[in-house]
This record gives structure tokens, C-alpha cells and sequence, in this order.
């Protein structure tokens, strides 16, 4: 998937599918990144070799810009990008808040143009790279 040595940043890296996808990317020798605001998760995550664990609201612009320069001067160059993170609402449209509905679009709109727009001008200007979006 990714060559050992590589970096590898994986959004929602706390739990779930992102939390699987850091374990088996450091399993096979990537540096891997992890961004959450869970940090239990970020921190139990974290105990595996090869992750390094950052606090990131991907709704947040300039919080993504910052936390992803960060990565890159700490780890390296984002070889790949795995975009877990999401909120998925359990409960039906219709009982959604209007402020419900804006943090969902934050999260799971924005937070993904952010962290696209964040990683990408480096893939291109290197010739290389991957993003892996959850849908």
C-alpha cells in the first residue's frame, strides 16, 4: 500500500476504520500520522510503533493547515492520505437540528476539502501521491 519508511496521514486515526487502516499501514513500516479530537483514542492508538498522534478538528481550515505543516516537518513529506474521519448521525433527517445539519457539512464536507487542498500541492509538485477518501 505504501512503501516502509513512507508518511501516511489517516483523519478519524482514534477509532474505527482510521484507527485500522494507522495499525496496518505502521504494521508495514509507514510513519503514520493520526488526526482526531478523541484523545483517548488518539492517545491509545498512538502506543504502536510507527503512529504519531496530533489533535486535529478537520472542520477547522487553519487548524488542518497547521497540523498538517507540522506533520511534515516532523515525519516528513504526506505520501498518502487516508480521510476516515466523519460524523455519521444515527437518527433520521428530519429530527436534525439546523446547527446539527452545519456541523455535519463542517465535518464531513469541509473537512475533507481542507485536508485535500492541505496535501495535495505537495503530491503534485513532488509527481506522486494518494488520497483515499471514505465515503
Amino acid at each position: 500500500m505504501i512503501a516502509a519508511g513512507k508518511v501516511a496521514l489517516v483523519t478519524g486515526g482514534a477509532s474505527g476504520m482510521g484507527q485500522i487502516f494507522a495499525r496496518r499501514l505502521a504494521a508495514s513500516g509507514a510513519k503514520v500520522a493520526i488526526f482526531d479530537v478523541n484523545e483517548a483514542g488518539l492517545r491509545q492508538t498512538a502506543d504502536a510503533d510507527n503512529i504519531t498522534a496530533f489533535h486535529c478538528d478537520i472542520a477547522d481550515q487553519e487548524a488542518v493547515t497547521a497540523r498538517v505543516a507540522e506533520v511534515e516537518a516532523d515525519l516528513g513529506p504526506v505520501e498518502l492520505l487516508v480521510h476516515a474521519a466523519a460524523l455519521m448521525p444515527a437518527y433520521a433527517l428530519a429530527d436534525h437540528s439546523h446547527e446539527n445539519m452545519e456541523k455535519l457539512f463542517r465535518v464531513n464536507f469541509f473537512g475533507t476539502t481542507y485536508l485535500c487542498r492541505a496535501v495535495l500541492p505537495g503530491m503534485q509538485a513532488r509527481g506522486h501521491g494518494r488520497i483515499i477518501v471514505f465515503g
